[in-house]
């Protein structure tokens, strides 16, 4: 059976388990070896040869990307084509051995590759619908966003393969907006669609339904929150009051599963939405003070909270 548990979470809690005497190193390895983590083997791909690799692949990216940019024009169909099914078969490929070798360090790196793969599907898709002469520009962006959530899908396949997901999400969301302005769908609609299926991600990430969990949980409110704040084009407060409610439902789930990045991305969200709220009905500057005093007050209160709970664990 698939462990649930997320391995860098454990890397990350089960050091401070061991230094606070809580358990010893030989339950923690034990625990990884039951969950079929695997983490008790000496790492081979070190974090400086990690960022070397990086350095070199965006270096080479960029690089290769600015002589093609400047050539782009003059290449023929067949030319663009080959860099588009470069871009895929090295990226891909790479990515896939690099998961193989079953490291974090080398995970990382599979999902870096993997996005450069998932860059060639787009631009190669993009490039045979362009071929036929009449796609409009919605559908220069369906397509290949299609192609995209289905490659990206093939890669992720629920497991705690961030960079993958999170690609499919982004080309999810493109989909949907060209759709609703290919089909002259007002604002409500494809709004409502973000909601709906931004929603529906969060709580199956909440669920641990979705992996990895922690960032479904983000990507679900960043998405609901874009719908919500669409529908201000229909009513000005309509789509601040509903983003605030998806910020601050962000803000409760983030609290609950102690994770701190989707609480910043709440409470930032949060703040944004009601100085929103206020400007329709007060100016800007006004808006501005009281979701500055709010944050003050936010900040005061959480802190205040925290120091008497550790006063009162202390006693």
């Amino acid at each position: 059976m698939p462990s649930l548990l997320q391995p860098d979470r454990v890397v990350a809690h089960g050091a401070a388990w061991v230094d606070a005497g809580l358990i010893s190193p030989e339950q923690l390895d034990a625990i990884r070896r039951y969950e079929h983590l695997e983490a008790t083997a000496e790492r081979r791909f070190s974090i400086p040869a990690e960022i070397a690799v990086y350095l070199g692949s965006t270096v080479a990216l960029g690089g290769g990307a600015m002589v093609v940019a400047q050539r782009w024009d003059d290449l023929a169909f067949a030319g663009r084509i080959t860099i588009g099914a470069l871009l895929i078969v090295v990226g891909l490929t790479a990515g896939a051995w690099s998961y193989r070798q079953g490291e974090p360090g080398t995970d990382r790196l599979a999902g870096f590759l993997s996005l450069v793969g998932l860059a060639g599907v787009a631009v190669t898709v993009g490039l045979l619908v362009d071929r036929t002469g009449e796609a409009s520009e919605e559908v220069l962006v369906i397509v290949p966003g299609l192609g995209v959530v289905v490659v990206g899908c093939g890669l992720w396949r629920n497991r705690s393969r961030p960079l993958e997901f999170l690609s499919v999400v982004v080309a999810a969301v493109a989909v949907t907006f060209a759709t609703t302005s290919l089909l002259d769908l007002s604002v409500w609609v494809g709004g409502a669609a973000l909601v709906l299926w931004g929603t529906l991600l969060a709580l199956a990430s909440g669920f641990d339904m979705v992996r990895p969990s922690d960032h479904g949980v983000a990507a679900g409110a960043i998405v609901a929150y874009i719908g919500a704040i669409s529908w201000s084009d229909i009513d000005e407060r309509l789509g601040p009051v509903t983003a605030l409610i998806v910020a601050l439902a962000l803000v409760g789930v983030a609290v609950r599963r102690d994770e701190p990045a989707p609480l910043v991305l709440g409470v930032v969200g949060a703040l944004i939405a009601i100085q929103a709220v206020l400007a329709t009905t007060f100016d800007s500057a006004l808006a501005a003070a009281v979701v500055a005093l709010c944050g003050i007050v936010l900040v005061v209160g959480v802190t205040a909270r925290s120091a008497r709970r550790g006063a009162r664990s202390r006693r």
